[in-house]
Parts: C-alpha cells; sequence; structure tokens
C-alpha cells in the first residue's frame, strides 16, 4: 500500500487547512506525517496563492512556512525572509516527498537532516533578530532529532 497523497484531493478544503494541520497533533508520528502532507500543497483561499510546507516540529506541533502573495509567514506570522520564492518551496517540497515515508527512526532522521539544510540556507536570509531567534529554535529542535538517531546525544 502506497503512503503518496494526492494533493488535489484536499484542495476542497481549503479554508480549514489551520484546522487540518491541528487535527493532526493526535495521530502518530507516521500517520501524522501523511496527514500533514495531504495539506501541505498549494492551497487557493479567497483566490490568493499560498504554498505551505512544513519545516520541523515543536513539541509535536508542524512547523509552517508560507509564502503568501511573496510574504514569507512562519506559523503565519510576518517574518523577514529576503528574497525567498516560491520555486525554492516547491525544491523543498519535491525534496521531501522524494524520501522514504517508511515511518522507522532512520527516514526521520533523513527528513530531520533535510529540514536542517532547508532552514540553515534560510538563516543566510532572515533579516533580524527575532526571525533568526525563530528559525534557529526550529533548527535546533530538528538537528537534535538528527543527532539522537545517531547516537551524538542521549535520548530524554
Amino acid at each position: 500500500m502506497s503512503t503518496r497523497v494526492d494533493r488535489n484531493h484536499f484542495i476542497k478544503f481549503q479554508g480549514h487547512i489551520p484546522d487540518l494541520v491541528a487535527d493532526a497533533s493526535g495521530l502518530d508520528r507516521e500517520l501524522r506525517l501523511i496527514w500533514i502532507q495531504m495539506v501541505l500543497s498549494v492551497q487557493f483561499q479567497s483566490g490568493r496563492q499560498i504554498m505551505q510546507v512544513c519545516i520541523g516540529e515543536l513539541h509535536g506541533k508542524p512547523v509552517m512556512l508560507k509564502l503568501e502573495n511573496g510574504v514569507p509567514c512562519l506559523n503565519d506570522e510576518a517574518m523577514p525572509i529576503k528574497n525567498l520564492t516560491e520555486q525554492e518551496l516547491k525544491a523543498f517540497q519535491e525534496e521531501v516527498d522524494g524520501l522514504p515515508k517508511s515511518g522507522n527512526p532512520g527516514c526521520e532522521a533523513l527528513l530531520n537532516a533535510c529540514r536542517a539544510s532547508f532552514i540553515a540556507n534560510l538563516l543566510g536570509k532572515c533579516v533580524g533578530d527575532e526571525c533568526v531567534d525563530k528559525l534557529t529554535h526550529v533548527l535546533d529542535h530538528v538537528h537534535y532529532e538528527v543527532q539522537k538517531y545517531l547516537g551524538e546525544v542521549e535520548e530524554d
């Protein structure tokens, strides 16, 4: 059985995207990733195109980066990230979509390593301490998960 998700299936839920992502918090890790993947495609809300991707998880909740009419937002808060393009978000989502989805710890570490690389690139485009601090916090979490898998830190 394939865990690949048909993105067009969830376009009809376009007005309920934040609720759908929040609903994933009660699912186990593998199902949550599948659910979030279904929600994170290009969506159309109120006639505006929004590209949204999950760049990590903090305390079991997804951290969403979206580009709405050219304005980068992290969890719906505008962030001064210069020159972020929809093509970059699409390339990142395609990279994530190309990763194995077996739910084993190695695949999770690979996903988090991919996220860490993307966030590190975003940090070079940030303007201001608040933006840098927020992205660094997310980077610390995804990097920690990779280190934990590699045995470089003790598990909590």
